[in-house]
């Protein structure tokens, strides 16, 4: 009987439990609506935005509905909304989910409060009018392509709290100049290679991870290269003595006709794709895509990997470099050449030099780069019969001359040149070799 009703107990617990369960569940499913915004209740009892129905141009953003706190604008929450043209975010509100406003195409100004820490994936996308982006100051993370495609793009304040800027976080044709604070520890790949305009990066003195020199962003050691403003003039970027690190898209710069690459690079990293060459390689965007959320379909534009394909990239031979671009380096120092050369064993019968010429080929000529010439070199022994032999220019092939010869090794010394080419470098060897009569 005990066991029997701690059986019952246990039971009637299990149930209320998954009834709990199912109940938070279906709240936390079930879309609400107040006013101009769809949202949903947060396990925190907080509200999360997930669609705007109005249609006005300015939009405040409420702190409250329904007397819940809003700490969440939610994915795609205002995307498409194509007639706002300004927004405040009310203070409360702490995320702002991926792709929230996405393709507001007409938006020109956002007010942050600053209890924003987080702004996600493409929150801002494609914001094709947004001219100036004074950041919350709390703001922690900026994540990958927050901006993205925000082509009008004039300044953006980057505050003291940030800690993290993802991958292609910005793009901008009107952009020149951006300021890294001193607590931001990580700045991805290409952070910046979409702000074409982007002249110079400077970082406070006080920043312990990254350093700027002449405008371009480095790591604090100097060892990696971090981003080169694509708005740069320059025709031609050495890349500094030390570097060993290079960013995927980190010297995208339509202007560059000439990047040289130092001995020092050990690795030059590819994209997410695993697209080789990237380091020149850079993200537009232009790939239509859609979601489907709650039964409605979003659409929003993602970005693509494309090659400049107009910058010559030079290095030195035996490299990573050589390694990772493979034909596409040009080489600023040629290759040693690959000359090489092998003895054969060679014997002539005195006696049928009596009758007739014989010509024998002491040596093998392999891995030429360029054009060969073997001529004799007239000391030692070679000087007794000098005027019986007559060398192949082209093979090292040694024809002696119909006469009488002493029965005996005669050692006879060549020079081979070969004159290299625009790649590889010129070589001279010496061969002493033998040739034995019977």
């Amino acid at each position: 009987m005990k066991y029997l009703i701690k059986s019952v107990i246990m039971l009637v617990l299990i149930s209320t439990f998954v009834g709990n369960m199912i109940v938070t569940s279906a709240q936390e499913e079930t879309v609400l609506k107040s006013g101009n915004y769809e949202y949903t209740i947060l396990e925190d009892n907080t509200v999360e935005i997930t669609r705007y129905i109005g249609k006005e141009s300015e939009v405040v953003v409420p702190s409250n509905i329904d007397g819940m706190e809003v700490t969440s604008i939610g994915s795609f929450a205002f995307s498409y909304c194509d007639e706002i043209t300004y927004v405040i975010v009310s203070n409360g509100v702490k995320r702002i989910a991926d792709y929230a406003f996405n393709l507001c195409v007409k938006l020109k100004e956002i007010c942050f409060s600053d209890s924003v820490t987080y702004i996600d994936f493409g929150a801002f996308s494609n914001c094709q009018l947004l001219s100036k982006v004074d950041l919350p100051k709390n703001l922690e993370v900026i994540e990958s392509y927050a901006f993205g495609g925000c082509k009008s793009l004039e300044s953006v304040t980057i505050p003291d709290h940030v800690v993290s800027i993802k991958r292609y976080a910005f793009e901008s044709e009107k952009l020149t100049k951006v300021f890294i604070p001193k607590n931001v520890k990580e700045i991805a790949s290409g952070a910046f290679a979409c702000c074409t305009a982007l002249e110079s990066i400077s970082v406070d003195n006080n920043n312990e991870f990254y350093t700027s020199k002449d405008g371009v962003l480095y790591n604090k050691s100097l060892d990696t290269l971090v981003q080169y403003p694509s708005g740069k003039e320059n025709k031609e970027y050495r890349i500094p003595d030390g570097i060993k690190n290079v960013l995927c898209g980190s010297v995208y710069c339509k202007a560059l006709k000439k990047i040289i690459i130092p001995k020092s690079i050990i690795n030059i990293e590819s994209s997410e794709e695993g697209t080789k060459y990237c380091l020149d390689w850079y993200y537009y965007w232009g790939m239509n895509n859609s979601t489907e959320i709650e039964g409605k379909t979003f659409s929003y534009i993602t970005p693509v990997l494309a090659p400049t394909l107009s910058t010559d990239i030079y290095g030195y031979p035996y490299t990573y470099a050589e390694q990772y671009f493979g034909k596409r380096l040009n080489l600023l120092e040629k290759k040693n050449n690959t000359l090489t050369t092998k003895s054969n064993s060679c014997f002539i019968k005195a006696k049928k030099l009596k009758s007739k010429k014989q010509t024998v080929k002491p040596i093998a000529i392999k891995n030429a780069q360029g054009t060969i010439k073997v001529t004799k070199v007239k000391s030692g022994t070679t000087a007794k019969i000098y005027k019986k032999i007559k060398v192949n220019s082209k093979t090292g092939a040694i024809t002696f001359k119909k006469g009488k010869y002493a029965k005996k090794t005669y050692k006879i010394r060549l020079k081979i040149t070969v004159s290299g080419n625009s790649t590889y470098k010129s070589k001279t060897l010496y061969k002493a070799v033998k040739v034995r009569f019977k």
